[in-house]
């Protein structure tokens, strides 16, 4: 006779705690972004303003996002593309949350058309960017595939900033404009930090 037994209560933190332990900055990011995003005050506080351009602002303003669409888009993108990445180099992931951030705001500010910045899509280019040379660099994905990849992520932003539009559907709610120069910031700086990563290694 075959005895079932269930563990109620144990699943869900046991898995989480293996999320935890397997991709700890993903997680704590995730987190952070849920928190900042849904809770207004947060998100106010968090929001990057060209007025006051220096700051905490310059990392948390990609935490927070204009609607629970922004959110769910930007942070469905970042989750998996943070996850391709943290597993093989968890150094070149921290690396690009640290300095990809200034980067865009840097250009968002020098940029000059825009007083307030929230949202992960720049730092989803970077990461993205990041990520293709770093599967080329395990093989996982050939030169070519790579190159184009890499150069449709930049165009793409390229074409946003000089037309002034979108190339996908916008999932800014009303009277926010989108921020074409992010993108473009994003992608660059997570290229660039990748390519020194795996030189440096």
């Amino acid at each position: 006779m075959k005895v079932i037994s269930y563990n109620t209560g144990r699943v869900i933190p046991g898995r989480f705690s293996g999320l935890l332990l397997d991709y700890p900055v993903t997680v704590v990011m995730v987190l952070a972004a849920l928190l900042i995003s849904l809770v207004p005050e947060f998100s106010t506080w968090a929001t990057w303003q060209a007025s006051a351009p220096f700051g905490p602002q310059v990392w948390l303003a990609h935490l927070a996002h204009w609607s629970p669409k922004h959110l769910l888009w930007d942070l469905l993108a970042f989750t998996i593309l943070s996850v391709l990445l943290e597993k093989p180099n968890r150094r070149l992931l921290l690396q690009l949350l640290l300095w990809v951030p200034p980067a865009i705001i840097a250009a968002i500010w020098l940029a000059g058309d825009f007083t307030t910045y929230r949202g992960l899509s720049g730092l989803d280019c970077g990461l993205y960017s990041a990520a293709l040379i770093t599967l080329w660099r395990q093989n996982r994905m050939p030169a070519a595939m790579t190159l184009l990849a890499t150069m449709l992520i930049i165009g793409k932003s390229a074409f946003e900033i000089l037309t002034g539009g979108t190339v996908f559907v916008s999932d800014l709610p009303a009277g926010i404009q989108a921020v074409p120069v992010a993108h473009l910031a994003g992608a660059l700086a997570g290229t660039g930090l990748a390519w020194m990563s795996g030189r440096r290694n």
